[in-house]
């Protein structure tokens, strides 16, 4: 039988994990799943301990969190035939929500146990994949100025707060796009880079894009009016969906950003700071165990 690695986040789900951990080991003995269990205590140690997870020879590995988690653990594992698995204790569990993972932790062992998978596309820029989006500008401005004290205090309420302070003191940055043999030059908010329909909340910004289709979609809001980019936001906030008629989109499998200064980027709701981003799309790069739903197509 092969093992299965549990990776876990100690922060998630407001901390103090022994109790959840207690409960997860039972429900996968109760599976017959041969098991270790590993807590990531720093920033890159679940991507190591996947990767030599998989050089080990390990069948699957769980990220025990939230999206963060998640993406560590991706960057330790792409490309090979491991397979992802996820029990969603984060804030807001993006990608659990894109692949139909239950959100009751037994539901989810039970999924794991099931194992079934399917290939999805990973994105890459420099050498960090991500399953979900890359957000250049307003959106990485906010993860930036998101305290991890107020993140685990006030859960997503914390978001909407560091989005209001971030809105008062942020501009559009000037920003060079090439795509698709053009070359775009415009002032922008926001440049999403998505590999997946759901956003944060729950928003479908891109709803026509698949983690299984080998290409992004990409919006561009270019509004220099700080009052129509609001006004964008709070339609978005009550129709959850972006309104598509204001904004600039395409599809494509690579592109780049550059611009004269540094730019905020997050990565799957991780922050960095760039001037120049290389993007390109991972075909089928990751084997993730999915939930069953009624539009799936056909799972191994």
């Amino acid at each position: 039988m092969e093992k299965t690695c549990i990776i876990v986040n100690p922060a998630a789900g407001g901390g103090k994990p022994e109790r959840k951990l207690s409960k997860i080991s039972r429900w996968l003995e109760r599976h017959d799943l041969d098991h270790e269990i590993v807590i990531a205590q720093a920033p890159g140690d679940a991507t190591r301990i996947a990767r030599e997870s998989a050089v080990k020879g390990t069948g699957t590995v769980v990220a025990v969190g939230g999206d963060g988690t998640v993406h560590e653990v991706v960057n330790g594992i792409a490309g090979t035939d491991v397979a992802l698995g996820i029990l969603p204790l984060g804030t807001e569990n993006v990608l659990a929500k894109e692949l139909g993972i239950p959100f009751n932790i037994r539901d989810a062992v039970s999924l794991i146990a099931r194992r079934p998978t399917l290939q999805i596309d990973l994105g890459k820029v420099g050498n960090r994949h991500f399953a979900l989006m890359a957000g250049v500008g307003f959106d990485a401005q906010v993860v930036s100025n998101l305290h991890p004290y107020m993140k685990r205090q006030f859960s997503r309420f914390s978001f909407v707060f560091a989005g209001m302070t971030t809105f008062s003191r942020y501009s559009p940055r000037s920003v060079e796009i090439r795509i698709n043999g053009a070359e775009i030059r415009t002032c922008a908010w926001q440049v999403l880079v998505s590999n997946s329909s759901i956003f944060a909340g729950g928003v479908r910004v891109t709803p026509t894009a698949s983690i299984t289709d080998g290409r992004f979609d990409v919006c561009v809001f270019a509004d220099d009016n700080r009052a129509s980019f609001f006004g964008k936001v709070v339609r978005t906030a009550l129709y959850r969906r972006f309104p598509e008629e204001s904004i600039q989109t395409f599809q494509t499998t690579q592109l780049c950003i550059q611009s004269t200064d540094p730019l905020p980027v997050q990565i799957d709701g991780e922050a960095m700071s760039l001037d120049r981003l290389d993007f390109s799309i991972q075909p089928q790069a990751l084997k993730v165990i999915v939930g069953l739903r009624p539009d799936d197509p056909v799972l191994n």
